[in-house]
């Protein structure tokens, strides 16, 4: 395992209407390689129970995210990578 893959992290977050498993060959192919790799299903979506119609702010939407996020050790290098553009905007306006 190189160095790079000690350090580096990639957190993967899906678009809107989808969910974590639109991540599964990439996931695969990275932690082939020895990556560690964290594929989140965001609130209400892929297979989080939560009703997606009760879920009325960003906040909420992206909790799951912001749970791992915080979670990481102090110097964790990540990848933060997603499908689209609007998750990213978001997530950076909160």
């Amino acid at each position: 395992m190189s160095e790079t893959s000690e350090k580096l992290q990639f957190v993967m977050v899906h678009g809107f209407g989808h969910g974590a498993l639109c991540w599964y060959k990439i996931r695969s192919l990275l932690e082939a390689m020895c990556y560690k790799v964290s594929c989140i299903d965001l609130k209400g979506s892929g297979i989080d129970p939560c009703d997606p119609n009760i879920i009325f702010t960003f906040q909420d939407y992206n909790q799951p995210l912001i749970n791992i996020l915080s979670n990481l050790p102090q110097n964790q290098k990540v990848n933060f990578t997603t499908t689209t553009t609007t998750t990213l905007k978001e997530f950076a306006n909160m």
